[in-house]
């Protein structure tokens, strides 16, 4: 994300040379995958380039006792809102290093746009640091720790909260204060003003969504004389229940047993399938203020027998042994019905071609209809930046429809504003964009505590034998709260 300019050439390239430096000395410390964690592709070889280059690549503060919850809390020391009618910020000239995680359609997206904001003769120019995809968190660290901070970075997963809880951001609230009625700031979803925030204060400005559906496979439905599912989310019959039923009818097994097509993935631990299914059947992972954890909770408790059924008792998705090598994967034309993450949707588009045909359809609904398990990314703004207000400037392009249409348009994206969502999958018109219009004002963000990863880790440890058949849900989610607790 963007980081604060510097004015003076000889110092521009002092600060390059050095934030060059901390991430090389980090460049091999990889950082363990993170479920929640999307919209970028790790791995990538590293580099730098200006955003007139092309990037070089190959693939806590303790919460309150509000009874609100905690990404909600308002804080004493927020800034007060200036009118409506208040000009934004005037534009500031300088230069930002800009520390970025994304390769791919996104990474290409954000390159060309960078080179774009260069170009049009403000006096403000971006450098664009690729941090090689979950790596760049250990190096956005080293760079803080260093004292050669970014003016900006672009945040996956938990990263912004986790920085935040170390005081180490700045928060956009007096910004967006400052911003005027009609701007699109106003126009985002409930989910996406709530996902920025961190004690009551907005750490994260939105500039992207995922959020989970239901990949269809409508040749394996059709051979089978089965029902295709809702198209939407105004449906009242599309249900937990529903999709099980249906996944029952679409597996099949040859004479001597052996599978030859499943119903359903097995989506398991996924940090978003895992928050979404626990939602639906009206539980939560935690409570609203991230004090305790509420995976020993009945409903909690149904969701996840729930899901483990689908693999060990009613057989309607592959063990770990039986898709090995991913030989029952979506794209192999083998799994009916996958839960997973819809902005891949184009990613598909491409691997599986024209060998069978499909779609993406809506989450089915239980105790409650939820589009939850989500995950934004954020701009943010180091507490260290030297010229903030040229770095706000460069966010207030990067995260405007302009910009974001494109994110939509090729599908990298789900909508999150009012303001130019009708580019959603643009790119692939055959992709069912009223599902993904609908789901927005239905999102609801996974919880990204500060000490995620440890606490994914955790939970992993004690129920992900219960997938493999060993042991019982119950004392597992029992067990996983305990395991929880002192990470909070």
């Amino acid at each position: 994300m963007e980081r604060g300019t510097t004015t003076l050439s000889h110092r521009r390239l002092e600060r390059r040379a050095l934030l060059r430096g901390a991430a090389q000395a980090v460049g091999l410390a990889g950082l363990p995958s993170l479920l929640a964690a999307c919209g970028g592709t790790a791995g990538a070889t590293s580099g730098a380039a200006t955003a007139t280059g092309a990037v070089t690549s190959t693939a806590a503060t303790s919460a309150g006792t509000s009874s609100a919850p905690r990404s909600q809390q308002q804080s004493s020391a927020a800034p007060a809102p200036a009118s409506a009618g208040q000009a934004a910020p005037s534009r500031a000239a300088g230069h930002v290093v800009f520390l970025d995680p994304d390769a791919g359609a996104l990474g290409d997206i954000k390159t060309k746009a960078v080179a774009e904001f260069n170009a049009n003769g403000s006096g403000l120019t971006v450098e664009r640091v690729f941090g090689e995809g979950a790596k760049t968190y250990e190096k956005l660290q080293a760079m803080l720790a260093g004292g050669t901070s970014p003016d900006l970075f672009w945040s996956w997963g938990y990263w912004k909260n986790a920085t935040a809880a170390k005081s180490l951001l700045r928060p956009f609230d007096p910004y967006v204060a400052r911003e005027p009625a009609d701007s699109y700031v106003h126009t985002w979803s409930a989910g996406a003003k709530d996902s920025g925030t961190f004690d009551g204060k907005l750490y994260g400005f939105t500039t992207q969504l995922g959020v989970p559906a239901v990949y269809v496979n409508q040749d394996l439905f059709k051979s089978a004389g089965v029902e295709l599912p809702p198209k939407d989310y105004g449906s009242q019959s599309w249900t937990v229940d529903g999709y099980l039923d249906t996944a029952r009818k679409l597996t099949r097994a040859a004479p001597d047993g052996t599978p030859l097509q499943f119903g359903s993935n097995m989506w398991g631990l996924w940090w978003a399938g895992f928050n979404w299914i626990i939602e639906t059947y009206g539980g939560a992972v935690f409570d609203p203020q991230w004090k305790d954890c509420w995976l020993d909770h009945p409903e909690a408790i149904d969701a996840v027998t729930w899901l483990a059924d689908l693999r060990l008792k009613e057989h309607v998705a592959p063990t770990t042994a039986q898709d090995k090598g991913g030989t029952f994967g979506f794209d192999g034309g083998k799994d009916a019905m996958s839960v997973t993450w819809a902005h891949s949707a184009a990613d598909h588009v491409k691997t599986i071609g024209n060998r069978f045909q499909w779609n993406v359809y809506p989450l089915p609904r239980g105790k409650a209809l939820q589009v939850s398990g989500c995950a934004f990314n954020w701009y943010c703004l180091p507490q260290d930046g030297k010229q903030p207000d040229a770095a706000w400037q460069f966010v207030r392009s990067m995260a405007s429809p302009t910009i974001v249409q494109r994110f939509l348009a090729q599908g990298v994206s789900f909508p999150f504003m009012s303001s130019g969502q009708g580019a959603m999958w643009q790119d692939f018109p055959q992709l069912n964009r009223q599902m993904a219009i609908e789901a927005m004002p239905l999102v609801r963000t996974a919880p990204l505590l500060p000490r995620d990863p440890e606490i994914e880790d955790a939970i992993k440890q004690q129920l992900n034998p219960v997938f493999e058949g060993q042991g019982a849900v119950r004392e597992a989610m029992l067990s996983a709260k305990h395991a929880v607790l002192p990470l909070l």
